[in-house]
């Protein structure tokens, strides 16, 4: 597994790059701006659909998949599930059409009415994408059951390339231009992975029924973990609403730090998760309890040994880090700036987001999606009266720091129930590495707020910085792993010299 996970992170890499460099490329052709603002806040509609329907497809359908694989009914169930699911996105989109107006406005009261009429016509335009994303991850969920993890990892590069070119010959920043290079991405994203589904010639079921008892089964599944996601998209929704009433160019500057906030999560967990996930199902369909709780556990080790120092090196390099990304065209030093503090605030969420994923995927392969329910709604309410709190005494800032107290409250909890399911298998949820990579974390982010203040360090510009902080973090925290005697350290220690050994018994 560790093989297969390694390449899918490699894969998922080169897809969060390109990812980036999107943009990066759209911030150079708005930069933090009003028109920024306006196509940024006319993927909201589209992509809260998305995201409630493609989380909750992954999560669900997966687990489902296989259940009927047991009974040698999976092809059929699918079908029948495509048939519907395509129904449903169509309706989607009419829906998003038809009330446009009225919900945009409910997301973000506080632009002034020529601002909102443009994104009520942007988002209309743009709405297309929704049905295109659900049927493309109902597909992925499938071809992650079937272990083809690789096309997946893929996903996002088609889509990125043409919304790169359409930003880049954007010179004069229209944005009906870069509307439509969003939606030719979308349609690529959707044809690379349905070209390898169509390859299965697979029979498509004109007359889908609603009597399938695995269907029922994902129904099941599915509305308790709708209920979470979107209990999670109100979070998103009231930050969005309160930064629209900010001035022009915060709501894009808080997506631009997100969007760097969850590439350096997503790199890792998604590749992680995916194959776990994937095989937390089949072992949980095959009753085996035991080894899903161990795997977990390991992963979770593995996890936070690579997550803690990402997080506090983001928080250590935020200005930096926005500067290097995203300082060129119509994007300034001063937003980069603002965006690195909005940034700083946000780091922390790479660790506890990425440990409610993976709590959330043992749930889910457990065929226990009700559990994750309390603590998301919990983390949901501090965050929403955290968010009117701090908005008024930090803005943007606060709104980001609102997030990363709620979502270490969400973890606190949900990990405190997953601790009892553990004990029931006699293991315990956490390790001696997971204490050990917050200490060498600690250390040396301290390590380096010193170098910053006591040397010439600070007066580097942003490239220099970033690669001298980065080297000697990273030398810093794998010394003080080391000299703890972190297990997970010496294991990958010892396949890096086994590989070697491997590569030059070969070449000789």
């Amino acid at each position: 597994m560790r093989r297969t996970v390694g390449l899918v992170m490699v894969f998922v890499l080169i897809s969060k790059i390109t990812g980036f460099l999107r943009e990066v490329a759209i911030a150079g052709t708005f930069g933090a701006s009003l028109l920024a603002d306006v196509y940024k806040s006319s993927m909201i509609v589209p992509g809260m659909v998305v995201s409630l329907f493609t989380v909750g497809l992954n999560a669900s359908l997966i687990p489902i998949l296989s259940s009927a694989e047991r009974n040698n009914k999976r092809e059929e169930f699918f079908q029948n599930f495509l048939s519907i699911v395509t129904f449903l996105s169509l309706v989607a989109l009419l829906i998003i059409i038809l009330f446009t107006g009225p919900i945009t406005k409910l997301f973000v009261p506080g632009f002034e009415a020529d601002k909102l009429a443009m994104t009520v016509k942007y988002t209309r335009i743009i709405a297309i994408i929704a049905p295109l994303q659900v049927l493309a991850y109902t597909i992925i969920a499938w071809l992650q059951q079937k272990e083809r993890f690789y096309i997946a990892a893929f996903v996002g590069i088609p889509m990125n390339i043409i919304i790169i070119a359409g930003a880049l010959l954007n010179r004069s920043g229209n944005l009906t231009i870069i509307a439509a290079a969003t939606i030719v991405g979308y349609l690529a994203q959707f044809l690379w992975v349905f070209y390898p589904y169509w390859k299965t010639k697979p029979v498509i079921n004109l007359k889908p029924t609603l009597s399938d008892p695995y269907l029922r089964m994902f129904w099941i599944m599915i509305i308790p973990i709708l209920l979470t996601i979107a209990a999670g998209q109100i979070n998103v929704l009231v930050d969005i609403a309160l930064a629209s009433s900010l001035g022009d160019g915060v709501v894009s500057n808080m997506d631009y730090a997100n969007r760097v906030n969850m590439m350096f999560q997503s790199v890792l967990v998604l590749s992680l998760s995916s194959v776990l996930f994937t095989k937390q199902s089949k072992l949980s369909s095959a009753d085996n309890k035991r080894e899903v709780f161990q795997i977990t556990k390991q992963n979770l080790s593995v996890l936070l040994i690579m997550m803690v120092p990402i997080a506090l090196g983001t928080m250590f390099l935020s200005k930096e880090i926005m500067t290097i990304l995203f300082v060129r065209g119509r994007y300034t030093l001063e937003a980069a700036a603002i965006g690195g503090s909005i940034l700083f605030f946000y780091a922390p969420t790479i660790v506890t987001r990425a440990m409610m994923e993976m709590f959330g995927k043992l749930y889910f392969s457990l065929h226990m999606p009700k559990k994750p329910m309390v603590p998301t709604f919990i983390m949901i309410g501090i965050n929403i009266v955290l968010n009117f709190i701090f908005v008024r005494f930090w803005g943007a800032r606060g709104l980001a720091l609102a997030t990363s107290v709620a979502s270490a409250m969400g973890v606190l909890i949900i990990a405190w129930q997953a601790r009892r399911l553990f004990h029931q298998e006699n293991i315990e949820l956490t390790s001696p590495s997971m204490y050990k990579s917050l200490a060498a974390g600690t250390v040396m982010f301290l390590f380096l707020v010193m170098l910053r203040w006591l040397t010439p360090m600070s007066s580097l510009t942003a490239i220099p910085m970033a690669l001298s902080s980065a080297a000697i973090g990273a030398v810093v925290y794998t010394g003080i792993l080391y000299l703890l005697k972190t297990d997970e350290l010496y294991d990958i220690g010892n396949q890096i010299i086994r590989r070697l050994r491997r590569g030059n018994h070969n070449g000789s």
